[in-house]
């Protein structure tokens, strides 16, 4: 008596052959398929665009054979709704078989619309229109360096496109939130931009350049800097005993060596004096250069008398 076991590999071959000439045949049919597909175009008229997120999936019937329903690109592309319409506002865009078709057949196709048979849509004129870009950009330099290009940004507009009633509530473009501490030399960056929280809006370009330059940093010194004393309590402000301020400041030399006292301001407002009758000293300087020392911060009030 033969073993059941003999001629094995011969016996799986068979069967092997056997389960894939049956896949063939059953795969080759012609079948329907009920399947939920995205519908992930809308196509509209070339001065309309859509205002509000459409429905975004759609119930349909689609014929195939097995072997393109076992696919997946078909799936992914999703359906497309062509809408003939030229007119701004809401409407109900019926979905049917003419108005609804596969982005990508592959071999596919649409049988029935089963559900939704119609949507809801929402349009607005397109509107197109530059507005400048807003640095979120935060940059530091290292002890000793300064900056001596400060936002500098490639291209400082950009193109916003999309519905009119969302585009005519940007009034700018913002960057990416980033950080950049202890820079020591000059960089480029490419730096994405933000998208506003408002539907169907594009950006062009999508990323700006950000150019940052660095040079060593130039000091100079400032002695007997006078402070104003602002709202003294006083009918003798004259008499007033005139502070002064020890200045030492930075910045790129080409800035640095214009300076004179006179862009130096110190102000001591009574309005902000402490419980210890010591009113703080407070510095404004060009915007080119940097506080590094100040000697003193603070001016005690008895000392004014």
């Amino acid at each position: 008596m033969a073993s059941p076991f003999s001629n094995l590999g011969v016996k799986l071959a068979a069967v092997l052959l056997a389960t894939l000439l049956w896949f063939h045949v059953a795969t080759d049919k012609v079948i329907q398929y009920k399947i939920r597909l995205p519908l992930n175009q809308i196509d509209l008229s070339e001065d309309l665009v859509l205002a509000e997120p459409p429905e975004s999936e759609v119930d349909v019937m689609v014929s195939a054979t097995g072997k393109r329903l076992l696919q997946t690109d078909w799936k992914k592309e999703g359906l497309k709704l062509t809408v003939s319409r030229n007119i701004a506002g809401r409407f109900k865009a019926e979905l049917n078989l003419n108005t609804v078709s596969m982005v990508k057949s592959d071999g596919v196709v649409l049988a029935e619309i089963l559900s939704p048979r119609e949507i809801t849509l929402n349009c607005d004129r397109l509107m197109e229109v530059e507005v400048p870009v807003k640095s979120n950009i935060k940059i530091t330099t290292d002890d000793g360096f300064v900056l001596n290009r400060v936002n500098t940004i490639m291209p400082q507009k950009v193109t916003v496109s999309g519905p009119r009633r969302n585009v005519l509530a940007i009034d700018s473009i913002e960057t990416r939130a980033e950080s950049y501490p202890g820079i020591r030399n000059d960089l480029k960056l490419k730096v994405p931009l933000i998208y506003p929280d408002y539907y169907g809006i594009k950006i062009k370009p999508d990323t700006v350049n950000y150019f940052i330059g660095v040079a060593p940093i130039k000091s100079r010194e400032f002695e007997n800097v006078p402070v104003k004393v602002l709202n003294f309590p006083s009918d003798s402000l004259d008499i007033l005993k005139a502070p002064s301020v020890s200045l030492r400041i930075g910045g790129e030399a080409e800035y640095v060596d214009t300076i004179v006292e006179e862009d130096l301001i110190a102000v001591a407002d009574y309005n902000h004096i402490d419980a210890d009758g010591n009113i703080a000293i407070k510095i404004t300087l060009p915007k080119q250069v940097k506080l590094l020392n100040q000697t003193p911060k603070t001016v005690n009030a008895s000392a004014l008398k």
